[in-house]
């Protein structure tokens, strides 16, 4: 068979008030035993509400769309983020656990991916190779970001071979810092206007 891959990850400011990392936590744990192409629908019509809802708090993101022969080893690479080591440091941001902030206020951030194998050539694959010829100059802006996660609440699973989510941290207190987000390893996510 051949694939198609898309995959979008966002980095995404929060605040200790915000509840979108929870409810995102919990759908992702929710995960695993959804089967049926139905659930899946409504799984990530559901995860990308939300993230639409942080859409303002977008800071960076990368997205793909590849619809030949490399497909399969890409889509392979983004499910590796499940795999690797990712956060900068080995203990909490904050001492003690007093939540995503230091005591200075810092900002912290959360990476939240998804990424899906298609059947190419299946109607949810032609109409996302339609909506994935952007221009250039408007790859890397917040409202293609927007636009793209429209699209994923489109999708028809019966198309959808394989698919992966996931939150980088895992936990409030581990929340990435701007300077961890300048790390080489998170170069790939482009800064968003």
């Amino acid at each position: 068979m051949d694939y198609s891959v898309f995959a979008i990850e966002v980095a995404f400011a929060y605040d200790a008030q915000s509840q979108t990392r929870s409810e995102l936590r919990r759908l992702i744990l929710e995960h695993s035993h959804l089967t049926s192409f139905e659930q899946k629908y409504w799984f990530y019509e559901t995860a990308a509400g939300l993230l639409l809802r942080e859409a303002p708090s977008f800071e960076r993101g990368c997205w793909d769309y590849f619809d030949n022969d490399i497909a399969l080893s890409k889509y392979n690479e983004w499910c590796g983020g499940l795999l690797k080591e990712e956060g900068v440091r080995s203990t909490p941001s904050v001492a003690g656990g007093r939540g995503p902030y230091r005591a200075s206020g810092e900002t912290r951030y959360t990476t939240f991916t998804m990424a899906f194998l298609l059947a190419r050539g299946s109607n949810t694959d032609r109409n996302l190779a339609s909506q994935c010829q952007i221009a250039p100059a408007n790859l890397w802006r917040r409202d293609t970001f927007i636009f793209l996660l429209q699209c994923v609440r489109r999708f028809n699973f019966a198309n959808v071979r394989s698919d992966v989510i996931y939150m980088i941290p895992n936990r409030d207190d581990f929340g990435f810092t701007p300077e961890d987000l300048q790390a080489e390893k998170f170069k790939y996510l482009r800064p968003l206007v």
